[in-house]
């Protein structure tokens, strides 16, 4: 199901290799990276400590668990980067 919360996961990826370098699920195949994303949690060891409670739910593999916009999302980052 495409909507809003794969947007929030999207955007959370992208937060987390702009803080770590590296993006949150690596495989040495394309279905070894998917299998990851929809099974493994995400090491946050990486990310400052700040942050890992916003990239944790972004990242949540429930959809429902996630922040509910963009915009509730960017609140959350600007909260601990702005």
């Amino acid at each position: 199901n495409y909507g809003r919360s794969v947007d929030v996961y999207a955007c959370g990826v992208i937060l987390f290799e702009m803080l770590t370098g590296h993006p949150p699920f690596e495989g040495e195949t394309p279905a070894e990276v998917l299998m990851r994303h929809q099974l493994d949690a995400p090491d946050l060891t990486k990310v400052p400590a700040a942050a890992r409670p916003v990239i944790a739910r972004a990242l949540d593999k429930d959809p429902a668990k996630r922040f509910a916009t963009m915009q509730e999302f960017a609140r959350a980052v600007d909260a601990v980067f702005g």
